[in-house]
């Protein structure tokens, strides 16, 4: 449920013909604006990331002139705070990595699936730290005060699992034993027992790179580990599509000869990003609990959805983001009533609003409107990529037979869906009317 995101490509000069062919990541849907080094200042247009191509000697030695076009669109960008993606040779990047205002280092050779999961992730990461600024703001209209949610600045007691055969442990050791412990198994079977016991955050795998894709894909369906850092280790002769690794869900790969400043880097970047998606999490759902709330299921009441989507569309039309609402109705809800009773169908609206609100993401906000109706504001995401996660809901919920205290026979409930697009100059309640109307 990943937008398509609209990315800022930074470059030393207008000569597109440059080390990296950006048209595969362009005909994969990411959306490009060029701009040169000499430009120099940002233009106001909403951009999800910023892309420093530093793939020469001169243009790495004009890095800072890059950081400070980066800094003037993130200016423009006020309180949304644009990730900035380096991209250089391995043999430039030492003084790229140490600047604080870019958010992480990427070394040719790349694929463009490599690029496009990195700044997919960086763009998520930006779009939930945006939503909970503006949610905040909604809640100081409350009266409720805003907890903190800045990025943790040092990483303190990190836990690393290191999955394979031991060849490359002293790399990994020397790489990342100065800011985290390193629990080393030798198996699978190990280290999916080690899983079980205790939390990792982040988990570096030295397998074959078959075992890697099937280990990666089972941690990927299970939602504990969801976005878990997962770094990957390859010899240089394997001649696997890293774009596989990437679709199973690897975070990063690393191919010999591995650089161990670079490892320590960029899985510290990796482990904080993580503890800082974590951090927003648990922010958004104390948050919820401290709004205006519905008394029923716990989800955001009717008032304060309103009162925010009120700030979400100002923003639409400022920067032209996309925006999705779905409205979620009970189909059997006046069938339940008539066989059970209303408090029955009470307790079923109170078990769906959990089901729903634990299965859409931190930074899309659910509320009952009414009744049986559940309206889900999808942020930064158009209706085609919304489709997926809305499908994923209603098999979850009609393909679960619910069970009511004191009722032997367990309860079928029925969910329809209506996904719309906002529109231009449209009004809150409006669009969220529109939202249950019938297709």
């Amino acid at each position: 449920m990943v937008n398509k995101p609209n990315i800022l490509l930074i470059q030393e000069n207008g000569d597109t013909a440059t080390s990296f062919d950006w048209s595969a990541l362009e005909s994969g849907g990411i959306r490009f604006d060029r701009a040169t080094v000499s430009d120099g200042t940002g233009d106001g247009k909403a951009v999800d990331a910023i892309v420093l191509e530093l793939l020469s000697r001169s243009a790495a030695a004009a890095s800072d002139a890059f950081v400070e076009h980066a800094r003037s669109v993130r200016r423009d960008a006020a309180d949304r705070k644009v990730p900035v993606l380096a991209l250089c040779d391995a043999d430039l990047s030492d003084d790229v990595l140490e600047n604080s205002e870019i958010d992480d280092v990427m070394h040719l050779p790349l694929t463009a699936g490599q690029i496009a999961s990195r700044i997919a992730t960086l763009a998520r990461l930006n779009t939930m730290h945006f939503e909970l600024a503006r949610r905040l703001e909604t809640y100081s209209r409350y009266g409720l005060d805003a907890p903190d949610i800045s990025p943790p600045e040092t990483l303190e007691e990190a836990t690393v699992l290191v999955v394979g055969n031991g060849t490359r442990f002293p790399v990994i050791e020397k790489a990342l034993a100065k800011n985290t412990t390193i629990i080393g198994a030798f198996t699978r079977e190990t280290a999916e027992d080690y899983l079980l016991r205790r939390p990792f955050d982040s988990i570096v795998l030295d397998l074959s790179p078959e075992e890697t894709i099937e280990f990666v894909a089972q941690l990927r369906r299970n939602p504990r580990f969801h976005s878990l850092p997962v770094i990957v280790l390859l010899p240089a002769s394997e001649q696997i599509s890293r774009d596989d690794l990437y679709q199973a869900g690897a975070t990063d790969i690393f191919v010999e000869p591995i650089n161990p400043h670079e490892l320590a880097t960029k899985t510290t970047n990796f482990i904080r990003e993580n503890r800082f998606r974590d951090k927003l999490r648990a922010v958004y759902k104390q948050a919820r609990h401290m709004a205006t709330g519905d008394a029923l299921t716990g989800l955001y009441s009717r008032g304060f959805v309103l009162e925010h989507l009120d700030r979400i569309f100002k923003d639409r039309e400022r920067w032209g983001e996309p925006l999705t609402l779905c409205g979620l109705t009970i189909e059997n809800l006046p069938e339940i009533n008539a066989a059970f009773g209303y408090a029955v169908g009470d307790r079923i609206i109170r078990q769906i609003g959990t089901v729903i609100g634990q299965l859409v993401r931190g930074e899309d906000m659910t509320a009952r409107w009414k009744g049986g109706n559940f309206l889900v504001i999808l942020t930064s995401t158009s209706p085609e990529d919304a489709q997926a996660a809305i499908s994923r809901i209603r098999g979850v919920i009609n393909h679960t037979l619910f069970s009511v205290e004191d009722i032997s026979t367990p309860i079928k409930v029925r969910i329809d869906a209506q996904i719309i697009d906002a529109v231009p100059n449209e009004l809150p309640e409006s669009a969220a009317k529109r939202a249950f109307a019938l297709s």
